[in-house]
C-alpha cells in the first residue's frame, strides 16, 4: 500500500500553532477512528484554552466531511484524503499582554488573523501596521481573568 503524506500547518488564534496530516490511501478501502480534546490554558496566569482537533475526509471538495469526535468503524474509500488537525495547547499569560509587534508579525506570517489579533489580543492592524491608538483603546477593556477558561473566562466548570 502507497502512502502519501503532506504536513502542513493550522493555526491556533488563540494559543499558539497546531499541526495537522493529509494521509491518502491509493491502495483500498479502510476504517479510521478520531478522537481528541481540547487542553486548558493556565488560567491564574490570563492564558486562554487552547484549540480542539478535528478530522476531515477529502478535505475542500464536494465530498468533504468531518468525523465525530471519539467515534470509530468510519468507512474510507479508495483514494479518500483523511486530514487530521491536532489542537493547540493552552496558553500561559493574559494575549493582552503579548507586545503588539509580536501580534503583527504573527499577522504577517499568517499565524492569527487580523479580527483575531484585535478580538483576543487587543491589537488592531491597520494594512501591515499597528493602529497604537486603537489598540490603547482595546486594551482598556482587558478582559478580567478568573479560575478557568472555555471560550470565556469563568470562575466554575458547569
Amino acid at each position: 500500500m502507497k502512502r502519501h503524506l503532506a504536513s502542513f500547518l493550522l493555526l491556533g488564534a488563540m494559543v499558539g500553532c497546531s499541526s495537522g496530516t493529509a494521509l491518502r490511501d491509493a491502495g483500498r478501502d479502510a476504517q479510521a477512528g478520531a478522537g481528541g480534546s481540547g487542553t486548558g490554558g493556565n488560567a491564574g496566569t490570563g492564558g486562554m484554552a487552547g484549540g480542539v482537533g478535528r478530522v476531515v475526509v477529502n478535505p475542500g471538495t464536494n465530498h468533504e466531511h468531518q468525523l465525530q469526535p471519539l467515534s470509530d468503524g468510519n468507512m474510507l474509500k479508495r483514494g479518500d484524503v483523511l486530514r487530521i488537525e491536532t489542537g493547540g495547547g493552552g496558553g500561559y499569560g493574559h494575549p493582552f499582554d503579548r507586545p503588539s509587534q509580536s501580534v503583527l508579525d504573527d499577522v504577517l506570517g499568517g499565524f492569527v488573523t487580523a479580527g483575531a489579533a484585535q478580538e483576543l489580543y487587543g491589537v488592531a492592524i491597520d494594512e501591515d501596521t499597528v493602529d497604537d491608538t486603537l489598540t490603547r483603546k482595546l486594551r482598556a477593556k482587558r478582559p478580567e481573568v478568573k479560575a478557568f477558561h472555555r471560550h470565556a473566562y469563568v470562575d466554575s466548570l458547569t
